[in-house]
């Protein structure tokens, strides 16, 4: 993050699915909330991307200069299917030097996948529509 000159005080990242873990070790703040659960059959899960997407709704442009997502999900950034990324796509708009940076597998744990490795991806800058 150092290497894009991520600003700790003005800069948030957007985190899906469930790796909320990595979100604290970077010292990061959350876009959002910090806990993106898939949205699948988890019962458990059900109703969460209504109540996240209304967490994304209340994100303000003041003093933030941009958004960047943690995800594996990369392929919602261009067909966005899922709620919270139908609401991100509405919100932001990517940077002029906007890309996607491959940041490796990881073996995720939880409900669902329980050691399913995917690949991290860090994609961004983005920034706030002129009206979201």
């Amino acid at each position: 993050m150092q290497k894009e000159h991520f600003d700790y005080s003005r800069d948030k990242i957007f985190v899906y699915p469930l790796i909320t873990g990595l979100l604290a070790a970077s010292g990061a703040t959350a876009f959002g909330t910090a806990h993106n659960p898939p949205q699948d059959n988890n019962v458990w899960f059900r109703g969460y991307d209504k109540l996240n997407s209304a967490f994304l709704k209340i994100e303000k442009p003041i003093n933030v200069r941009h958004v960047y997502l943690l995800t594996t999900e990369i392929s919602e950034l261009e067909n966005p299917q899922l709620l919270e990324f139908k609401t991100l796509s509405l919100m932001l708009e990517p940077k002029e030097n906007s890309k996607k940076i491959d940041l490796g597998k990881i073996a995720l744990y939880n409900d669902n996948t329980l050691g399913e490795k995917r690949t991290l991806y860090l994609v961004g800058p983005y920034v706030f529509r002129e009206k979201h």
